[in-house]
């Protein structure tokens, strides 16, 4: 399959590449336009579970969860996001309840973020919720695909990744 290269030197598909069948693509989507519409169509699921919940809280509350007392810029480095952006989003969360902020008792000039009681009751409901949904979407599809599947979105990831990093571009 040819490709095309891009303005930054990645390659990107070209439409002619798409294979067709009497001038219609075979493939409606693009695996990442698939992609795009799980994410998509699992958020709204996980949007309609939540309530007034925000969707930044999640991300955040899930890496409390997997250890807490964590630096707003490791949660940052973590999230993929803007130091800025989280440190509107927590202190949000520390005024709902979700999170609260200690200072480090080894290093009084870092402040620590913890998860709250609101903040774990809410990562546990949702946690089921997820497990919940991922089985229902994945049932019929063999573990060997599954695993095959998440081998092959590593990699994606991986290389735009990479790509970011090759340009200069800090990661989102």
């Amino acid at each position: 399959m040819a490709n095309k290269k891009d303005l930054k030197g990645t390659h990107m598909r070209c439409e002619e590449d798409i294979p067709q069948s009497n001038g219609k693509p075979l493939l409606e989507k693009t695996a990442l336009m698939l992609v795009n519409d799980v994410s998509r169509l699992f958020s709204s699921i996980i949007n309609r579970e939540n309530g007034s919940v925000q969707n930044s809280y999640r991300n955040l509350l899930l890496h409390l969860a997997r250890e807490d007392g964590k630096t707003l810029l490791q949660l940052a480095r973590l999230t993929r996001l803007k130091a800025p952006t989280v440190s509107v989003t927590l202190k949000r969360m520390e005024e709902e309840g979700y999170i609260v902020r200690r200072q480090d008792e080894n290093d009084l000039r870092r402040t620590l973020v913890f998860l709250a009681d609101k903040g774990r009751e809410f990562n546990e409901r949702i946690g089921k919720k997820i497990f919940d949904i991922e089985s229902y979407i994945m049932r019929d599809i063999s573990d060997d695909d599954i695993t095959a599947a998440i081998r092959v979105l590593n990699k994606m990831r991986d290389n735009l990744l990479a790509d970011l990093h090759m340009h200069g571009v800090r990661q989102q």
